[in-house]
């Protein structure tokens, strides 16, 4: 079963910029760098932010804590931080709600102090995604352990053996900023479409390409820096490397802690994703139809990405792209389109196995 087929459709998209890895057992089974675009092109050894793919290993920080008795994942949020002792809902609100997405919050900007965190009491139980409160659970972490949330990730990375792996504490970086500790770091781009609001205030237009549909490709930084709020639910910065290790290394800790494999079996959130069904937790998604695969995509300002883990066959796959599309902006290929393609071409090749 070839790989080719599917990055060849990438390629006649036009619009695919980054890297496509598959591993199996550590060993690399298929590489590919795919540069259609007139921007700084990717290499193996490039940085990238992975956006929403951290949420995995902060939900693993924060199991560990469980498992050592420090953290409750049933008690509620309000027992850990002050600052939600006055907001409506939060003491029936626990730490399993931050980690599915079931907590009924609603984002807000204006999340500086207690106002800006809403609960929606209708919705607890039900699956609503919710960075902020992934921004929750590493705020309840970091002041139970003592530690700097870098402290916690760069601990993590250690004991995975991530060595490039770092996170970008900040919700207000610029990426300018980043390169000059980090030249390894690959330059984010943004497709947006026409009059947006992006291109009207930043006036960056030097580096900008339109494409066919009108769309214009702008370069990173934006105005007012990077704009990303929540550090511990998207920050992390990582290689291709460094995500097929945490792959296995995910494996090796799930095995080692107790608490986590009895909550996988006792808890079941069901979601649809790209007309599959899937199990929903642990900043993670679970296929439910053979072969089981793990896995979560990633959108941040710049960059794109999907990490995917299918352990049965110890075959690692990662999709990284310095290219991302504004939120809710439907272009060709549509959205993560591409990536489940890809993903679903690895999944053939098991089954042909």
């Amino acid at each position: 079963m070839s790989f080719y087929k599917i990055d060849d459709k990438a390629m006649l998209r036009g619009s695919f910029n980054g890297i496509v890895s598959v591993e199996k057992n550590g060993i690399s089974i298929f590489e590919k760098v795919h540069n259609n675009l007139p921007v700084e092109n990717p290499t193996s050894k490039s940085l990238f932010f992975i956006g929403s793919i951290t949420k995995q290993m902060l939900a693993a920080i924060i199991l560990k804590y469980i498992e050592l008795g420090i953290l409750d994942l049933y008690a509620p949020i309000s027992n850990y931080l002050t600052l939600l002792e006055d907001v409506l809902g939060a003491n029936s609100i626990t730490l399993e709600n931050l980690l599915t997405h079931t907590s009924g919050l609603v984002e807000s900007r204006g999340r500086k102090n207690a106002v800006g965190y809403n609960f929606n009491l209708k919705m607890k139980g039900t699956f609503l995604y919710a960075n902020q409160g992934y921004e929750l659970a590493g705020k309840i972490v970091t002041k139970i352990s003592g530690k700097s949330l870098e402290s916690l990730y760069q601990e993590l990375f250690y004991q995975c053996d991530m060595k490039d792996s770092f996170i970008i504490n900040n919700d207000d970086c610029d990426i300018s900023t980043i390169k000059e500790t980090h030249p390894r770091l690959i330059q984010g781009y943004m497709f947006v479409p026409p009059l947006h609001s992006l291109i009207m205030s930043t006036g960056i237009l030097t580096d900008a390409w339109n494409i066919k549909s009108g769309y214009s490709l702008v370069k990173q930084p934006f105005k007012d820096g990077f704009q990303y709020l929540y550090p511990q639910a998207g920050n992390v910065v990582s290689t291709i490397q460094d995500l097929h290790k945490w792959n296995h290394c995910f494996g090796k800790i799930f095995k080692e802690n107790l608490t986590m494999q009895e909550y996988v079996k006792s808890r079941v959130f069901n979601i649809k994703c790209d007309g599959r069904l899937y199990d929903f937790c642990l900043g993670m998604r679970k296929t439910i139809q053979e072969p089981i695969e793990y896995g979560q995509s990633g959108w941040i300002y710049g960059y794109q990405s999907t990490s995917v883990f299918f352990p049965e066959q110890r075959i690692s796959a990662v999709i990284f792209e310095n290219v991302s599309r504004i939120g809710g902006i439907r272009i060709p290929p549509l959205d993560f389109s591409i990536h489940n393609m890809i993903v679903a071409n690895v999944r053939s090749y098991i089954n042909a196995l």
